[in-house]
């Protein structure tokens, strides 16, 4: 299966509501494409991570946004 047809395949299966934003992406990737390969894996980590998010909350295993966000400053400014 080509990675095309497993993409429309994952997207009949996804709501709208979480297809909006990896749309947006596309849209904005098409318009601003990547020129490092470095960036390039950073970027699909990201993209990774935030499904992974989304399906968590979906779930109702997600954090609130304020705790996530008290939790990264206590992190990033130990």
């Amino acid at each position: 299966m080509t990675t095309r047809e497993l993409l429309c395949q994952e997207l009949a299966n996804t709501s709208d509501e979480l297809l909006l934003p990896v749309l947006q992406f596309l849209q904005f990737l098409k318009a601003h494409p990547i020129q490092s390969a470095d960036l390039e894996l950073e970027t699909l980590e990201t993209i990774i991570s935030l499904w992974q998010g989304l399906a968590e909350s979906d779930r109702g295993e997600g954090l609130p946004a304020t705790q996530a966000l008290e939790e990264l400053r206590d992190f990033c400014f130990f």
